[in-house]
C-alpha cells in the first residue's frame, strides 16, 4: 500500500511557501477551492496557469453548491461548473454535506441540513444530478461540523453521512478535525465512529486546527491554528483502517505562521512513513 499524497490547501498568500514545500518534498500535491475561478473563462485560465506553475497533482474542493438545500437544482449552475471542469484534471472532487444557501442568500460557512429521510432522499437526487453532469470524475462528500441540530432531525449527522455514502455511490472525504469538533461540542466518540465507516469508502482525509469563540466559548472549525494532538491521534487511527489517496492540511487564516504550518506538515509526514 502506497501512502496518500500529502497536500496543502492553496491560497494566494501561501503561494511562495507552498512552492518551497513542494520543492523540498514536504508536500506532494495541493487542494484548491475552485468555485470562483470557474465562474468565467479568464479566471479559469488564471487558475490553470497557477496549477501549471506548481506542476503537481491537485484536488478540487467545492464550497458553494449547498447540495443538501431543497432549491439546489434551480439555484446552482451545475452545467456551467461541469463545462469549466473540462479544462482540468483534478485527482478528486469533493463537496460538503451542507445546506448553507437558499435563493440568493449564502451563509459563509457550513450549515447542517435537517438530518432525516426526506432530506436524505433529496440529497441523493442532487448527487445523482452532479455525478451525471461530471461524468466519470470521482466525487466525494464531506462530513461537516454542526454548530446546531434541527429539532426535526431523526438521525445523527454521522448516521446521515454514512447513509449518503452508502446510497449515493460517492466516496467519503473524512474531515478528522470536524469529528474533533463534534467530540468536544456534541459528545461524539470519534474513534468509535471511525470504526463504523466502511474502509473502502474513505478516499481523502482533512486535517485542520481551530479555536474557541471569545476565548472560552464554543470550539470552532476555524482552519486557523495548529492541528490539535487529538486530531493527529485520529489520523493515526484512520491510517490503520483506510487507504486514502489524498491527505489535506487546511489552513485558511493566520498565514504568517509559516513555521507553525511547517511543523504541522512535518508531523503529518512523519505519520505517513
Amino acid at each position: 500500500m502506497s501512502p496518500p499524497m500529502l497536500a496543502q490547501t492553496y491560497l494566494p498568500p501561501l503561494h511562495v511557501a507552498i512552492q518551497s514545500w513542494l520543492d523540498e518534498g514536504l508536500l506532494d500535491a495541493v487542494e484548491v477551492c475552485p468555485d470562483r475561478y470557474l465562474e468565467t473563462e479568464p479566471s479559469a485560465a488564471y487558475l490553470g496557469a497557477i496549477l501549471d506553475e506548481l506542476g503537481v497533482p491537485y484536488s478540487f474542493h467545492l464550497t458553494e453548491m449547498s447540495l443538501a438545500s431543497p432549491d439546489f437544482p434551480a439555484r446552482y449552475e451545475l452545467e456551467r461548473t461541469a463545462r469549466a471542469l473540462a479544462a482540468f484534471a483534478p485527482v478528486l472532487i469533493s463537496e460538503h454535506l451542507s445546506a448553507s444557501a437558499v435563493g440568493s442568500f449564502r451563509y459563509d460557512g457550513n450549515l447542517p441540513p435537517v438530518h432525516d429521510e426526506p432530506t436524505l432522499a433529496l440529497t441523493l437526487d442532487h448527487l445523482q444530478r452532479i455525478r451525471a453532469a461530471f461524468g466519470d470524475r470521482p466525487l466525494l462528500v464531506e462530513n461537516i461540523p454542526c454548530q446546531f441540530e434541527h429539532a426535526a432531525s431523526t438521525m445523527s449527522p454521522e448516521a446521515f453521512t454514512l447513509a449518503v455514502v452508502a446510497r449515493s455511490g460517492c466516496g467519503l472525504l473524512l474531515d478528522l478535525h470536524n469529528l474533533y469538533v463534534h467530540e468536544l461540542e456534541r459528545g461524539l466518540d470519534a474513534a468509535a465512529f471511525v470504526a463504523e465507516i466502511p474502509p473502502a469508502a474513505v478516499r481523502e482525509l482533512h486535517l485542520a486546527g481551530g479555536h474557541r469563540f471569545a476565548g472560552e466559548g464554543e470550539y470552532l472549525d476555524g482552519h486557523d491554528a495548529a492541528i490539535p494532538a487529538r486530531v493527529l491521534e485520529l489520523l493515526e487511527l484512520a491510517l490503520t483502517r483506510f487507504e486514502p489517496a489524498l491527505l489535506v492540511v487546511e489552513r485558511e487564516a493566520n498565514f504568517d505562521d509559516h513555521e507553525g504550518m511547517r511543523r504541522d506538515l512535518e508531523a503529518v509526514r512523519e505519520r505517513l512513513r
